[in-house]
């Protein structure tokens, strides 16, 4: 855009001033008054208020993180000093194949039941709720965690019970969450079979991480 000014001793022969030109002129004109003005009444300009603002919050926020982080790295080394496993604590002889047998059965058997699950919550006549959507929430991750167990107890001949007594807990834990969100009446009798014979094969596994009584 170009606009032409009629204005006593102006050159009319001259090229037009564009819109951007003028801007810039009284952006160049205005800014040292508003500076002193600033100053003399203690005010800041909007702009940089909202700048300083931004840069103290960005500053608070990466402060933030980096405590967070410290922290939860400082309560990871504090608190994940488990007592040294031994055999001694244990209430039961191991038997490494079986319960790398279990391990694998147990994966292949939470595998089918979690798929059949999500199936009669979608397709059942019930009206599922949110525990059986937790119910199923654990069979997932039972069917994926469970096989860790035959892993670890097969890559450490030497300690199979010890290396894969961190697998067994966070099994043991999902196990315990779907027992007591499960509810037989929510799934079809061949899924709910399924579940049964998952949470008795957990059963057996645990049988063989128990520890003796103090």
């Amino acid at each position: 855009m170009e606009f032409r000014f009629s204005w006593p001793g102006l050159n009319h022969s001259e090229p037009a001033c564009s819109m951007e030109i003028i801007a810039d002129c009284t952006h160049r004109l205005l800014k040292p008054a508003l500076h002193r003005a600033a100053c003399e009444t203690g005010q800041v300009p909007v702009s940089q208020t909202a700048m300083s603002l931004h840069n103290s919050r960005a500053r608070y926020i990466s402060f933030a993180s980096y405590f967070t982080c410290g922290f939860i790295i400082c309560v990871l080394i504090a608190g994940c000093k488990t007592p040294s496993c031994s055999e001694q604590n244990f209430a039961r002889g191991f038997d490494p194949k079986r319960v790398a047998e279990l391990a694998h059965d147990s994966y292949k058997v939470a595998w089918a039941a979690q798929y059949w699950a999500r199936y009669d919550l979608r397709f059942g006549v019930f009206h599922p709720t949110a525990l059986d959507r937790e119910a199923v929430y654990y069979l997932n991750h039972i069917s994926r965690k469970v096989h860790w167990i035959a892993n670890d107890v097969e890559k450490n001949p030497a300690t199979p019970r010890c290396s894969s007594k961190a697998s067994y807990d966070i099994v043991a834990f999902d196990a315990k969450m779907l027992r007591a969100r499960y509810r037989p009446d929510s799934f079809r009798p061949k899924t709910g079979a399924q579940i049964e014979q998952l949470l008795q094969m957990t059963d057996e596994i645990s049988s063989y991480y128990e520890l003796k009584s103090p």
